[in-house]
């Protein structure tokens, strides 16, 4: 594990050795964490700034509401996929478009397909997640 007396780079550095170690969990359901409404108590300026990397890529021409959707969802998946990291489990996201228009719990969460798909196709493509299907 990490020494914390070591400068909070060094300690992060080794945290990411760490984890990429332990290669993927199994996918058992007892590893199986669904994305959802997360948020963070205290923003800091370098989360701020991974955010504003990704959604920076996306936004394109969007109107004001899509823009918001699309951070929001951003910010969802920032926060599930860094505890799924941590913990060492599997992020599930549902790729079908059907599920947001009949899941209860999708609608309940205002999660919405495009926007999940296409933040998806991003990680895969740049190489940031293993996708399972």
């Amino acid at each position: 594990m990490t020494n914390s007396h070591l400068p909070l780079q060094e300690q992060l550095t080794a945290l990411a050795k760490d984890l990429a170690k332990r290669g993927t969990p199994a996918d058992i359901y007892d590893n199986h964490s669904f994305l959802q409404p997360l948020e963070l108590l205290n923003v800091t300026e370098d989360y701020t700034e991974l955010l504003e990397e990704h959604f920076i890529n996306f936004v394109g021409k969007r109107n004001k509401s899509a823009a918001k959707e699309l951070r929001r969802h951003w910010n969802f998946f920032l926060l599930c996929l860094s505890g799924c990291a941590v913990t060492h489990r599997w992020l599930l996201v549902s790729l079908k478009r059907n599920h947001y228009s009949t899941d209860a719990w999708l609608q309940k969460q205002k999660l919405k397909y495009n926007a999940t798909k296409q933040i998806v196709s991003y990680l895969e493509d740049a190489g940031l997640v293993v996708l399972k299907k």
